[in-house]
């Protein structure tokens, strides 16, 4: 059974049970309390041994908790009729409470959920896997609000260092306001008939601190026909400049091409217009900015309508039409 609906198969279960104790000298208490666990938790108080085995065959989804005032003798009762029944949906351990059927609120799935999620994006802007790693906060790290913390470093030239922390602050914010303010912040799900206080999951990440791994990542030197070529690799899809339409020479209409083909494009992308220096040389000044794509004006287009496409990173070249150079473009800057 879904955890969600732990609590309310629990309170039918014990509504149950009170029809079937009615002439018993019985009190049933149902607060929600759960400071420990941070979600729904519902308090049975007072509840007599009958209580026990009688919610074991009733499969309730729940896990009593026992310790404290109920006693060792029945701690042995509950972990022999229990125990075997332990699912994601409850937890057993001990507390100082009368005996506690308690929901699991689950935080430590979604704690790895969203870890997964933040590692993730890190790999969708293009970081290279290999110089991404966890580090995990041991205790003696652990802020005083934190249940569990991580953070995502990244091998820069001059050493590993944070990029992003993720911490598990369990309901530590909104059950301190609850105490201090004394006014209930809990959650009440319709669907599961249950309350619940919200756990906050924190991530922390700057702006700058991401531009900068961004940029230590993509940057490399190579050796091309004995000059060396500095490139900025970015992802195509968070390059600055998506594309560079060059006219090969300022002559024989090419510009003019040039122009209404740049035009037409930038409705779409982040574009530009480079017509001065050596075709050579260009190409590199848009290697070193990262761009992914330039398009070259050259004598063949007034004849054929086409145009060569070169790709920063193989620096191999496509002849395709002009009128498909919108088309090819977003195909590829995904």
């Amino acid at each position: 059974m879904p955890p969600e609906n732990a609590s309310a198969v629990l309170l039918g279960a014990l509504s149950k049970l009170l029809t079937e104790t009615a002439a018993a000298p019985l009190r049933l208490e149902v607060d929600g309390v759960d400071a420990a666990r941070a979600t729904q938790a519902s308090v049975v108080d007072q509840l007599s041994d009958y209580v026990l085995p009688r919610l074991v065959q009733l499969d309730a989804p729940v896990v009593v908790v026992v310790g404290g005032s109920t006693g060792a003798g029945k701690s042995t009762l509950v972990n022999s009729l229990v125990g075997e029944r332990v699912t994601e949906s409850g937890v057993l351990r001990p507390t100082t409470r009368s005996p506690v059927l308690v929901h699991n609120p689950g935080d430590a799935e979604w704690f790895e959920r969203w870890r997964g999620l933040r590692m993730a994006w890190h790999q969708e802007l293009g970081l290279n896997p290999d110089k991404l790693r966890w580090h995990p906060h041991v205790e003696s790290e652990l802020a005083h609000y934190a249940r569990a913390a991580y953070d995502i470093e990244y091998e820069f030239p001059f050493g590993w260092n944070e990029i992003e922390g993720i911490h598990n602050r369990g309901d530590f914010d909104l059950s301190n306001h609850q105490k201090a303010s004394g006014k209930k912040l809990e959650y009440f799900d319709q669907a599961a008939n249950t309350r619940y206080l919200p756990n906050v999951v924190e991530t922390s990440a700057g702006a700058d601190r991401i531009t900068l791994t961004v940029l230590a990542d993509a940057f490399r030197e190579e050796e091309v026909e004995g000059e060396t070529r500095a490139v900025l690799g970015f992802l195509p899809s968070v390059a600055p400049i998506k594309a560079a339409v060059l006219p090969l020479v300022n002559k024989d209409a090419m510009p003019e091409m040039a122009t209404e083909l740049f035009n037409d494009i930038r409705k779409k992308f982040s574009c530009f217009y480079d017509d001065g220096g050596a075709i050579g040389r260009r190409y590199r000044r848009m290697d070193e900015v990262g761009t992914p794509f330039c398009i070259t004006i050259d004598g063949q287009t007034a004849t054929d309508q086409t145009v060569t496409v070169r790709h920063r990173d193989s620096m191999a070249q496509d002849r395709i039409a002009i009128d498909a150079v919108t088309r090819y473009l977003s195909e590829r800057l995904v």
